[in-house]
């Protein structure tokens, strides 16, 4: 196989041959870790090609699909780790910020990293981590001059017994010893996961990428310790990590104070527990069968625990890939579980607040999505029904290879649905929420001060407001599905301009030099022609810092980067709502608000804007007139009037203005 073949041209040349062995697109997903969706989409636009000959079924030829695997393990495709994904992570690589280590540990892995993947089934894997785990082993306890086989044998120390758990029924030979054979002794240090770092370090990328397993950086597991000790003593808590991998979590709880006895942690693979057991008796726990009673290898959502902890700590699966029969089941259990989807992360979380004590905390790393995406709520009306926030802290893209924001979620089974005292931290800022707040709202950003919640408040308590719910036109841009075919960067009598959302500015758009072929019925994603075409509306970004709205009576066509918003509430004019959704004020709103990227149409539906009177809304539109009109030099000072009179209209007091003013990017962005 040409190891420069992509993702897409392993499957170019597929030729039926009797002889060789198919499989369906189900098990095509699973081995590729990418969903049948996506899939299906490939072979719809002509990247992905199925075997020949095989009827109306989606069937492949499974070497090609093993050769693909290939290519995406040792890194030689990077197709999937270029999407926007949090389940997109690259191949067989070093997660080098999973713990602090000094070099010659993290030349060990390097060195096995570098080897053929291949080599590395599970039972070599086994036996690899094993011969490394009794090296760590030996520099604790003196060991006469025993190999590791006559160390399992003779049964001398009941670590005997965690290492031959680890190896189930691998059989030590020759082959495998090579593959440890001229590495450096791996270094002990106390309460570090080394070999947790071995195993995700060549474990295979469809493992990590179909049970949502994200291994957590040393530095974020020290600092959620540290914020969960802040508010609990730890000394004489029982603590669980649900989905505890290697046991990272578990090893720094215990240097932090909390008693080998007290904890416990479950997992649904078996190697990562045999890890995590060794691990604590690397660090002193040497009882064995408290190891083996309080560590499982078992399913904690399915697991019927009648046990209750003070405090359950971890890092949730995200996205894992559930199977029908699965789904269905948690359905039946689990009220965060439904038919439009199972988040893994929602499902624990419900499960560990009924493995809580009463005042007990529950403190997860997660993704910051759980807070403000409308198919979360249901977990988060979970919380609020039980629970105060007690901290937070917004870590942006933690995760090696993953492009996902992710926070640090601390909360209290104490019926109390508050978050007065919570601490939150978000970027250089750090400070304790003092005053009472809502939970009940579709959206959470607990990154807002107190005054910067007054400053919502007002907003959102000015009189006599509208909103545009019920009462405008939202439309997509175009997806044409082959940009090559459509989009020219040359004018001709087929075709005609197409903005992008970089075209986009407040209240104009900058001529594009990109030309579409207007053929609706082609296209992979369009919206009705008469939205289009209509005689007003207002093109906006959907990817943006802040709200950019600019006015078009041109009918011009956009593309999906920029989306189209066409107002109707009686008495009020477009160029009135372009004003508002301009706004620094309104910027502020949706900053505060959504803490989003994106500028959803939920989002635009629910920004309070305030009714004028008629001699107000004439002042307001001749102001926005004059400032598409105008030139760019005159443009700031105009838009410095328009938001003042902007800010009257909100009935915002100079403190609430200057918050505003200070929190806003420099005013003349995107103008």
């Amino acid at each position: 196989m040409n190891e420069q073949l992509t993702i897409f041209d392993l499957f170019s040349e597929s030729k039926p041959n009797p002889q060789e062995s198919l499989i369906d697109i189900d098990a095509t997903s699973k081995k590729l870790g990418v969903s049948t969706a996506t899939i299906r989409n490939w072979v719809k636009l002509g990247s992905l090609k199925r075997a020949e000959a095989t009827g109306r079924k989606l069937l492949f030829y499974e070497k090609d699909v093993d050769a693909l695997f290939s290519n995406i393990s040792t890194g030689k495709s990077d197709k999937l780790t270029k999407r926007r994904n949090k389940k997109a992570v690259k191949g067989l690589d070093l997660y080098t910020d999973y713990i602090e280590s000094d070099e010659s540990n993290l030349v060990i892995a390097t060195e096995l990293s570098s080897k053929n993947p291949s080599l590395f089934s599970e039972n070599n894997l086994r036996i690899v981590l094993t011969t490394l785990a009794y090296e760590l082993y030996t520099q604790i306890e003196h060991v006469e001059d025993l190999s590791l086989a006559e160390f399992i044998d003779s049964k001398k120390s009941s670590f005997s017994v965690l290492l031959t758990d680890l190896l189930a029924d691998s059989v030590l030979t020759e082959n495998v010893s090579s593959l440890v054979a001229g590495l450096n002794v791996p270094k002990f240090i106390p309460y570090q996961d080394f070999l947790g770092f071995i195993y995700i370090s060549l474990n295979k990328l469809s493992n990590r990428k179909t049970t949502g397993s994200y291994f957590t950086p040393v530095k974020v597991v020290k600092h959620m310790i540290s914020l969960v000790s802040s508010q609990h003593s730890l000394t004489e808590e029982t603590i669980l990590d649900p989905s505890c991998g290697t046991g990272n979590f578990l090893l720094y709880a215990i240097q932090n104070g909390v008693k080998p006895e007290h904890i416990y942690g479950r997992d649904i693979d078996d190697i990562s527990i045999s890890i995590a057991r060794i691990n604590l008796y690397l660090n002193g726990l040497h009882d064995i069968d408290l190891l083996k009673s309080h560590l499982l290898s078992t399913d904690t959502l399915s697991y019927d625990d009648h046990s209750q902890y003070d405090i359950i700590l971890g890092n949730p699966p995200w996205g894992y890939d559930f199977s029908m029969e699965q789904k269905a089941s948690l359905i039946h259990r689990y009220k965060s579980a439904s038919l439009h989807g199972c988040e893994s992360y929602d499902i624990f979380i419900e499960k560990s607040l009924d493995l809580l004590k009463e005042n007990g905390m529950l403190a997860f790393v997660l993704p910051e999505a759980i807070l403000n995406v409308n198919t979360h709520s249901t977990i988060r009306h979970i919380i609020t029904s039980c629970c105060s926030i007690d901290f937070i802290s917004y870590l942006g893209n933690a995760f090696h290879g993953v492009d996902c924001p992710s926070i640090l979620f601390g909360i209290s089974k104490n019926g109390k649905s508050s978050c007065v005292g919570c601490k939150v931290e978000s970027g250089n800022q750090s400070f304790v929420i003092k005053n009472a707040r809502s939970l009940d709202e579709d959206y959470w950003n607990f990154a807002i001060t107190d005054s910067e919640d007054a400053c919502l408040k007002t907003i959102a308590n000015s009189d006599n407001k509208l909103y545009l719910k019920g009462q405008a036109d939202f439309a997509l841009g175009i997806v044409t599905g082959s940009n090559k075919d459509y989009i020219s960067s040359e004018k001709n009598e087929n075709n005609e301009i197409v903005l992008r959302g970089s075209n986009i500015y407040k209240y104009r758009f900058t001529v594009p030099d990109e030309y579409i072929k207007f053929e609706p019925e082609n296209f992979q994603q369009v919206a009705p022609t008469k939205f289009y075409r209509a005689p007003e509306k207002l093109l906006y970004r959907f990817i943006c810092s802040v709200p950019v709205f600019c006015y078009d009576n041109q009918q011009t066509l956009s593309l999906n980067s920029a989306n189209i918003l066409i107002p109707h509430v009686d008495g009020i004019n477009i160029k009135y709502i372009l004003a508002i959704l301009n706004s620094l004020t309104v910027a502020f709103w949706c900053k505060k608000k959504y803490n989003s990227v994106k500028l959803l149409r939920s989002h635009i539906e629910n920004i309070p804007i305030p009714v004028p009177n008629k001699d107000q809304q004439i002042r307001i539109v001749e102001m926005v007139d004059a400032i598409i009109s105008s030139e760019e030099n005159d443009k700031l000072d105009m838009f410095n009037e328009l938001e003042n009179i902007i800010m009257d209209l909100y009935q915002l007091d100079i403190n609430a203005r200057d918050i505003i003013n200070k929190s806003s990017e420099p005013r003349n962005s995107f103008l």
